[in-house]
């Protein structure tokens, strides 16, 4: 038995590092997975390979930047398995520029994938944790949440705010049973 047996998580940015990684250990885990990345190839590739395997995946090709895409993956991941109580946000991207030469339109991206997308998931799961009786949201942040890196700003800055969201909604939706991914790893 895993850990994670009879739980359903949607997980951003999947079809790659991070983000593959914790797709294929939820499914070892024994969860159920939707996730989502604009790498419709890599993502379709994935998600053949861990069916063929057996585990029950879905994967939507979304982009994070794109606030409706975000939304409609979480729903989808729902629509699917008819519940959903776990979400990882872990899509991102990094731009190596300093606050003088990164430009608006980059700052807006950088926002937009590394930090809106992340509310409009959570926004669209809550209340889908909520019918199933509590859930957990995980933000993937980064030691550059607390650690400056040179030429990174937008990417540190997105990286704190992530961490910052992550811990409000964890406060802000306690008493809706929304916590800490310790509760379905029983650690």
């Amino acid at each position: 038995m895993g850990r994670l047996d009879g739980k359903v998580a949607a997980i951003t940015g999947g079809a790659s590092g991070i983000g593959e990684a914790t797709v294929r250990r939820f499914i070892e885990e024994g969860a159920k997975v939707a996730f989502a990345d604009r790498d419709r190839e890599r993502g379709e590739q994935i998600a053949a390979e861990l069916e063929a395997a057996g585990a029950d995946a879905l994967f939507v090709q979304a982009d994070m930047q794109h606030a409706a895409e975000a939304t409609a993956f979480i729903q989808q991941a729902e629509a699917h398995f008819g519940v959903l109580h776990i979400l990882v946000n872990n899509a991102g991207i990094r731009m190596y520029q300093n606050v003088v030469d990164a430009s608006e339109e980059s700052w807006d991206t950088m926002l937009a994938v590394n930090l809106k997308a992340y509310a409009m998931c959570a926004k669209a799961a809550i209340p889908a944790m909520v019918r199933a009786g509590g859930g957990s949201i995980v933000g993937t942040a980064s030691i550059r949440s607390i650690r400056a890196g040179s030429n990174t700003v937008q990417y540190d800055t997105t990286k704190a705010a992530v961490a910052g969201l992550t811990r409000s909604m964890a406060r802000d939706h306690a008493a809706d049973g929304i916590g800490s991914l310790r509760r379905f790893l029983r650690i």
